[in-house]
């Protein structure tokens, strides 16, 4: 019982530690500097894309061409952990299906410099964004962005800023949670000792970026993917997004699902594709598939 007792305040005190001392950061963002696979690893094309500045951390990123004449480009963010090498599964299957991706790591991940903050997130997404539209090849396509979990979050905000309320024909988040604080305070209501502390510890944690605070911005179609076994980040986050957003939103719930797993499954990829095929354009003018 002693164990018990110990295991669970050492939890409580490391966690109101991290709220306290370190900005809450500690608890959104576990990067790695270790790549694991490149996309030729698993048989997929790509360009290594580094993205500089004068002024600015120095980001690196992956191009995926697509197979034959693209139907569309893919904006990809990632989740908060390792970086793009453990996240090339979600997308690498999307080039065979017309689809040029574009996936990179934010400051502090993998090998882009800087350090991860929320507010470097989204500065590092809208340099994402500016250099996909000074490409030649993707100028005049279908832009489309994709998150998960964390990167899903920061895709419906950055989804809902003004200057970026055109340049997608629609959003695809898969586990978005609604909001920085809700999701702090959840993490500390599932340890017994955090449960009273939930609110008044939640008050630490920046709200600023979060979801749930610009939802009702955004103008273009969004789809929300949720698992009935996410344990992470629970199914209620995402009902919670789309009730804001109304008839803008489609949300499907996948029965078993856990956490980031609902882009592996085969019927649930047929289906994006379909719903990427048919969004925001005539499907007769798309480009015909390279088998």
């Amino acid at each position: 019982m002693v164990n018990f007792l110990w295991s669970h305040l050492s939890r409580t005190v490391l966690l109101m530690g991290v709220l306290s001392f370190a900005g809450c950061t500690g608890l959104f963002f576990y990067p790695s500097r270790t790549l694991i696979r490149i996309p030729s690893d698993v048989g997929v094309a790509f360009e290594r894309v580094g993205l500089k500045t004068p002024s600015e951390p120095t980001l690196v990123g992956w191009f995926l061409p697509a197979n034959g004449p693209p139907r569309g480009t893919i904006l990809f963010l990632h989740g908060n952990a390792e970086n793009i090498s453990t996240h090339l599964a979600a997308v690498h299957w999307l080039p065979a299906e017309g689809y040029q991706v574009f996936l990179f790591d934010y400051q502090g991940y993998g090998e882009s410099e800087g350090s991860a903050t929320v507010e470097h997130l989204y500065a590092d997404t809208a340099r994402a964004i500016s250099y996909l539209n000074s490409r030649p090849d993707v100028i005049d396509q279908r832009l489309f962005l994709l998150g998960q979990s964390l990167g899903a979050s920061l895709a419906l905000y950055v989804a809902a800023q003004p200057e970026f309320a055109t340049t997608f024909r629609a959003v695809v988040a898969e586990s978005p949670f609604a909001g920085y604080r809700d999701i702090a305070r959840e993490k500390l209501s599932s340890v017994w000792l955090g449960f009273p502390l939930q609110w008044p510890l939640g008050f630490l944690v920046d709200d600023t970026f979060s979801p749930n605070r610009v939802m009702h911005k955004i103008q273009v179609p969004v789809l929300l993917l949720h698992g009935t076994r996410d344990r992470i980040v629970p199914p209620r986050h995402s009902a919670e997004l789309c009730e804001q957003l109304k008839t803008l939103c489609e949300r499907w719930v996948v029965e078993g699902a856990e956490h980031g797993q609902i882009l592996s499954l085969l019927e649930y990829r047929r289906r994006l594709v379909q719903f990427l095929d048919t969004t925001g354009t005539d499907s007769d003018a798309l480009p015909t598939r390279s088998e």
